[in-house]
């Protein structure tokens, strides 16, 4: 980061990263104005109140042996969505709502679905308060991400989760946990906003769908490491909009950019893969 404002000029107005000690550790080493990104941060409060609940792991456990068991039957209609194996509590709005409509839906489902789902009624109480505290925080989300966070915006959030989730009628000790947390993360990102009318973008979004990009087209095999292919990142970022889209000289860039001038690029950039060198090494056998 040191080297990257001097190279710059001058340091960032702010920064927003991850709940990473390394980062925030390097943000507050420098000085640097900083924001935990409010995804990865629900996504900690989340994990903090049920990762270790008992009921809350058997859900889980069973909606994934079920996909096992159902997988290529006709009963595969029914089985709920794939749970993510990284960052999984950053991505439960779709299993949940899955969950949600399965429990509402419950009795007019035929007699193989009410056997494949059954599970989620057992657990519907749970269903209903993850329902409710997903739903929250998607709306809290949703703000901070459309507007910005400013003082105004937060004091009425706040407003909000103590209604929704601590004082409301009905709600479980977890849910009152989590509405406290969710609370005072926006009070402290609050206490960085300097003046009412600072308005700052507290999401990392636009970088993490900038790497999505990458990510959806590279080879699913991890051995093979960064390659070539990482420089659609660059090439993604000039197609912005529609116009520059269209302005973009396709022609021009094939006749000017040659196999020899990928090859120098990635002898300069990038490191080993893994994968030539297995290839290379079973060849030689």
């Amino acid at each position: 980061m040191d080297k990257t404002h001097k190279r710059i000029g001058n340091g960032p107005k702010y920064s927003v990263t991850d709940n990473g000690y390394n980062l925030c550790g390097a943000c507050r080493q420098l000085g640097i104005t900083h924001h935990r990104d409010i995804s990865h941060t629900f996504g900690v409060i989340l994990k903090k109140h049920y990762g270790n609940c008992i009921n809350f792991k058997k859900l889980t456990e069973i909606m994934e042996k079920n996909r096992l068991k159902y997988h290529l039957t006709n009963k595969a209609i029914f089985l709920p969505p794939k749970q993510r194996a990284i960052a999984r509590f950053m991505n439960c709005s779709q299993w949940i709502g899955w969950a949600k409509n399965t429990v509402g839906k419950y009795d007019t489902l035929t007699s193989e679905g009410k056997e494949a789902c059954k599970f989620a009624k057992e657990y519907e109480s749970l269903i209903t308060e993850l329902d409710a505290v997903i739903e929250c925080m998607a709306y809290v989300e949703k703000r901070c991400k459309q507007d910005g966070l400013s003082k105004n915006l937060a004091y009425f959030l706040q407003w909000y989760i103590a209604r929704t989730l601590v004082t409301a009628n009905g709600a479980t000790h977890r849910m009152r946990m989590t509405g406290i947390d969710m609370y005072e993360y926006l009070r402290d990102e609050c206490k960085v906003l300097k003046t009412d009318k600072d308005l700052h973008i507290i999401s990392s979004d636009i970088i993490e769908s900038c790497f999505g990009t990458f990510k959806a087209t590279k080879s699913p095999d991890k051995l093979c490491g960064i390659t070539k292919h990482v420089l659609i990142l660059p090439l993604a970022m000039l197609f912005t909009s529609r116009q520059k889209r269209l302005e973009f000289d396709f022609k021009a860039a094939m006749e000017n950019v040659h196999y020899k001038d990928l090859r120098e690029w990635k002898d300069l950039n990038l490191y080993g893969n893994p994968a030539m060198e297995r290839r290379d090494i079973l060849r030689k056998a």
